[in-house]
């Protein structure tokens, strides 16, 4: 995976394409940054958790997509998560981010979406 400038995005050129793709007007602190990069690690463990159990709290899952995505933009996101998460771990995600419109029915065809979680994000905002 190759970040804007031709580098390779890996572990050393993570935190440097995080920094310079994020805006957070309330952002005071180095630890402010270093907690919404931490993000990533939550919504991993947190699909983790999902493939092995089938439990998920649906409601924190989009949470933690939205701010992502409003701390680091869609397009880097998209990116960073491309290089945190394994094929199964996207197919978790990918229904997450089609219900906010994040990507498109053509983006990431090649993973097939768990309809388990298709089927709870469609019941998500009935209650």
């Amino acid at each position: 995976m190759y970040i804007d400038d031709g580098s390779e995005l890996d572990e050393e050129t993570f935190l440097y394409f995080a920094a310079t793709n994020y805006y957070n007007p309330k952002c005071n602190t180095l630890e402010d940054f270093y907690e919404d990069v931490a993000r990533f690690r939550f919504l991993k463990k947190q699909v983790k958790r999902y493939l092995q159990t089938k439990k998920i709290n649906i409601r924190l899952f989009v949470n933690h997509l939205i701010l992502l995505s409003n701390c680091f933009t869609i397009p880097s996101t998209l990116k960073m998560l491309e290089y945190k998460l394994d094929e199964t771990e996207w197919a978790v995600v990918r229904p997450g981010l089609l219900n906010l419109n994040y990507i498109t029915s053509k983006d990431y065809t090649h993973i097939q979406n768990d309809n388990y979680i298709e089927k709870l994000l469609e019941n998500i905002y009935d209650n």
